[in-house]
């Protein structure tokens, strides 16, 4: 295959890696954190970094991303603490879509145990919402 055809999804993740990339030189990703810490990144930081084609990294549009944003959002934390609902998603879509965590990770903002503390927050949140809960046998 000719590596001057990329297609545009290509193109597009080898962007991406690029951006995590210069974020990670630049000193915007966060490293580990001290006992008691907790990294809070921002959606809207996100969301410019992928520009327009935020809703190709998370493989749907932006109203269906905040439907689901609004149907999770009672069974996500309300701690101060917490990751936003819409960051939160953001990293385990982009996660679940197939995404490296240390992309997801240097392109947010936050640490890697905040991003798995996410994934399981996001997983108990889709299991425990009547409708997102998978059907039962």
């Amino acid at each position: 295959m000719d590596s001057c055809g990329d297609s545009d999804d290509e193109a597009f993740f080898v962007n991406m890696h690029l951006a995590a990339a210069v974020a990670s030189e630049k000193g915007h990703a966060q490293g580990p954190l001290r006992e008691g810490h907790r990294a809070l990144g921002s959606f809207e930081r996100v969301r410019a970094a992928y520009g327009p084609l935020c809703h190709r990294a998370v493989r749907m549009s932006e109203p269906c991303f905040f439907l689901l944003v609004d149907t999770l959002r009672p069974y996500l934390s309300t701690s101060p603490h917490a990751l936003s609902p819409p960051l939160l998603l953001f990293l385990d879509l982009r996660y679940y879509a197939g995404g490296s965590y240390l992309d997801v990770c240097a392109v947010s903002g936050v640490s890697s145990s905040a991003f798995y503390e996410a994934v399981w927050t996001f997983t108990d949140a889709v299991l425990g919402t009547p409708d997102t809960a998978a059907p039962s046998a």
